[in-house]
């Protein structure tokens, strides 16, 4: 996998490579996706999909805020799962070029890693804290302000990993939590106040809504299809 740019001799022997030629983790709509947590979308921000959005940071916080029960925020899947949609919404009324499909339920499954593997050294579904956070997201406090100025992310100091693995069965399960404690459409804008729904092909999206009942299988089985496999318009 390339971060940017092309590295199909890198990542394929064929020289095909499935992310190859301008396909790093950055391509548009095939790892990026619209509505990232603290990413700009790719159409508002002249391509910069990429780079770390403070402003952005600053929500998710004030969100998770209000969903803590602790004096500081925990960053958790109530917080998170709100914040999804939040930043749904705003993409959706902010990016006429707005689009949302399958490959949109892969963010569930990495907004997943942030309590789940960022957290410092706790068990499952701990949550994570902000100081780890800001660590993490590169995110430094202005003195006297809400807001933030970046730096380079890194590991907290004295960080240590979580007491067991986070498999591949519980990654599905609480991208799917994630997703219907906040459910939202799938689809894209496609004209001035028209947001047109979208289905996968095996039709474990349905009618723009993530099929009800989806077992853990078929939640690894669609992921790895809108990740690795489905075309995506760009």
């Amino acid at each position: 996998m390339s971060i940017g740019g092309d590295a199909t001799a890198e990542t394929s022997l064929l020289g095909i490579g499935l992310l190859g030629r301008e396909l790093g983790l950055d391509a548009h709509n095939r790892i990026e996706n619209d509505a990232s947590l603290t990413r700009n979308d790719f159409f508002l921000a002249n391509g910069d999909n990429h780079s770390f959005n403070a402003t952005l940071f600053q929500m998710m916080t004030s969100t998770v805020s209000t969903t803590s029960s602790s004096s500081s925020p925990i960053y958790d899947r109530t917080g998170l799962s709100l914040f999804r949609s939040q930043r749904w919404a705003q993409s959706q009324r902010d990016n006429p070029d707005f689009f949302y499909g399958p490959i949109g339920f892969g963010l569930y499954a990495a907004a997943g890693f942030v309590y789940e593997l960022f957290a410092n050294g706790s068990e499952a579904g701990v949550g994570a804290d902000k100081e780890t956070l800001l660590s993490f997201f590169g995110a430094v406090p202005i003195p006297g302000e809400e807001g933030y100025t970046v730096q380079p992310e890194r590991f907290p100091p004295n960080w240590y990993t979580r007491t067991n693995a986070y498999t591949i069965p519980e990654l599905a399960a609480e991208a799917v939590a994630m997703y219907l404690e906040n459910p939202v459409l799938f689809g894209g804008n496609t004209a001035e106040g028209v947001f047109d729904v979208v289905d996968s092909d095996d039709g474990l999206i349905s009618g723009g809504m993530l099929k009800a009942g989806i077992s853990e299988d078929e939640v690894a089985c669609l992921l790895y299809q809108v990740i690795a496999t489905q075309a995506i318009p760009v």
